[in-house]
């Protein structure tokens, strides 16, 4: 399961009921959510599938000064089982994350004050492993060329298929996981 990226934030829970020290480790290492030693009482193990599904579901930013993008791609992110966290602005995301982490970005470019160019420069200094998707309706103003030398790993115009923004965000997370997994590795 783990070694195929599809499924690569699916919780997956190992259940025993002798499992040694050596067993535990190893399903851990080999992506085990958890390891459940039975018999365990039921409110306990709705517990730990609760905390398994809730870690293993993505936060990704959305950033845009509109509210109706924000909520679509609320909507869209809940329905693709990730875990959206919305800021009206560049300044307000730059203060989310202070406090907390994402996986990824998904930002306007044409937004009042800080522009999402401007965001994704400081993003790129600041968090260098966090990827981020840029949308736009103006396409003129900045080429995609121009936000992937930047730094971009997505760029779209509004409107954008759904398909393809889902498909392009499960591939940066994916590159993203493998670049911090082989870090942490060496």
């Amino acid at each position: 399961i783990r070694e195929n990226s599809r499924y690569q934030y699916i919780p997956v829970i190992m259940t025993c009921s002798e499992c040694s020290a050596n067993i535990v480790v190893e399903s851990l290492r080999q992506g085990a959510s958890d390891v459940l030693t039975l018999p365990t009482p039921e409110e306990q193990i709705a517990r730990r599938i609760q905390a398994a599904v809730a870690k293993g579901k993505r936060r990704i930013l959305v950033v845009d000064d509109e509210q109706v993008i924000r909520d679509y791609l609320k909507d869209l992110l809940n329905m693709e089982r990730f875990i959206p966290i919305m800021a009206a602005s560049a300044t307000e995301a730059l203060e989310i994350l202070k406090t907390t982490s994402v996986h990824a970005v998904v930002s306007d470019i044409m937004m009042p004050g800080m522009s999402g160019m401007e965001l994704l420069v400081q993003l790129k200094s600041n968090y260098p492993a966090v990827p981020v998707i840029l949308i736009t309706g103006y396409g003129g103003r900045f080429t995609p060329q121009e936000a992937m030398g930047a730094g971009a790993d997505g760029y779209f115009l509004k409107p954008f298929k759904n398909v393809e923004l889902i498909r392009t965000l499960r591939g940066v997370l994916t590159t993203s996981a493998a670049v911090r997994k082989s870090a942490t590795a060496s």
